[in-house]
């Protein structure tokens, strides 16, 4: 949870290149104890997407918010922020 944390603070800040570094040690953890299709993973998945959507990195955003999507399906998780997920999708489609 730390590095999620972290990741949430450097993006706030404005400092993506920390957000995504702190991100992806965050999500590849969650996935090696997790794998990869748990809530957990989804959550950080969403924070790689909004931080590459705050960059204009459109491709890379709709690819984590895909996985996140398939994350929260397998998890069998249906609330406000798995519906925010698709709606993320379908903007940038």
């Amino acid at each position: 949870m730390r590095h999620h944390n972290m990741g949430a603070v450097f993006h706030e800040q404005g400092d993506h290149a920390g957000a995504l570094e702190a991100l992806g040690k965050a999500l590849a953890i969650k996935e090696q104890v997790l794998g990869p299709q748990s809530e957990p993973v989804g959550k950080t998945c969403i924070g790689m997407a909004t931080v590459h959507e705050a960059q204009g990195e459109r491709e890379q955003a709709r690819a984590f918010y895909g996985r996140a999507a398939a994350a929260y399906k397998a998890a069998g998780v249906d609330n406000a922020q798995s519906r925010q997920v698709a709606q993320a999708l379908g903007m940038l489609a």
